[in-house]
């Protein structure tokens, strides 16, 4: 790379799975890659980008994600005496998928012994029952919903009436298939398995969703 023709080497990129331990490791040999290249070249690479790969994590949330990739390139500088280089991350759905909104669409409303349920749509071939969790909040978030609320029961599409499920969602007694409700959990985990809205646009609500 260094003596290609017409190229400036400014920097190395690394990819890593989303936990402490790979960021660390990954970070530490692209800072030592950086370093060799100006003791043996004396070229000065500035910039360090990094790729977060979706998957098994062990970081929290974007903010222990950004701690863990400070940590890890502050501790790389130090022990290979290197200039802090200039950082830009490609986090990916490794931060998407825990989004603090996700919004799916009613499928059916159901009356039931136990209380109402709502059971929404889910990304393609989900069939089981929805992720148990904390549910903090739901909404219908299409329209203004008219008159009082109540507490309902949210499944997911394929699931059978009276499986484990998120129970305690205030919502709009008028709730009806068709509107689109927005749920909130507690950690920003997907807890009905939605498909993730893309864009809406005219009328018209684009999805990409995942099998």
């Amino acid at each position: 790379m260094v003596d290609a023709p017409g190229l400036d080497l400014v920097g190395i990129r690394c990819d890593c799975v989303p936990t402490v331990g790979d960021i660390r490791e990954q970070v530490l040999t692209a800072v030592a890659v950086m370093c060799d290249a100006y003791r043996e070249h004396r070229v000065l690479c500035t910039e360090l980008h990094l790729g977060i790969a979706g998957g098994a994590t062990d970081i929290g949330g974007s903010s222990d994600l950004g701690d863990a990739i400070a940590d890890a390139v502050e501790d790389a500088c130090i022990r290979n005496r290197f200039p802090r280089p200039r950082l830009s991350v490609d986090a990916g759905r490794s931060v998407t998928a825990r989004a603090a909104v996700n919004v799916c669409r009613v499928h059916q409303v159901e009356r039931t012994p136990g209380g109402p349920v709502v059971v929404l749509d889910s990304g393609a071939g989900s069939v089981v029952a929805v992720t148990t969790g904390e549910l903090v909040a739901a909404a219908v978030a299409n329209r203004h919903p008219f008159g009082p609320a109540e507490e309902f029961s949210i499944m997911r599409c394929g699931s059978m009436i009276g499986a484990p499920g998120c129970s305690g969602a205030v919502l709009a007694r008028d709730v009806r298939p068709g509107d689109v409700v927005a749920v909130v959990s507690r950690d920003g985990s997907d807890l009905v398995g939605s498909a993730a809205a893309v864009s809406v646009a005219h009328g018209r609500m684009h999805e990409l969703t995942t099998g």
